[in-house]
């Protein structure tokens, strides 16, 4: 059965694994109280982290969530599809 929700701790540590895999989760609001994790998109290359950097990032529309629960749920739901995906 698939998981569909998950605690603090672990969507937190979700967070933090897939940062130490080479994801870039990034945990973004748009000003009108709308969340998104995302890690599509651009930046400088740091010399010396951490450091001044300067990032775009590309959101679809879909991928705003009305609260940062459900986009740290919809982040952790696409890591675990990908990695069943990967196992096949």
């Amino acid at each position: 059965m698939r998981k569909t929700s998950f605690s603090d701790t672990e969507l937190l540590d979700l967070l933090e694994a897939k940062g130490k895999e080479g994801w870039c989760p990034c945990l973004l609001n748009d000003d009108s109280q709308h969340w998104t994790v995302v890690g599509d998109g651009m930046q400088n290359v740091p010399i010396d982290a951490p450091c001044d950097i300067q990032t775009t990032f590309w959101v679809e529309k879909h991928q705003w969530k009305n609260s940062i629960r459900e986009a740290l749920e919809a982040f952790a739901l696409e890591a675990l599809d990908n990695e069943e995906n990967s196992d096949e």
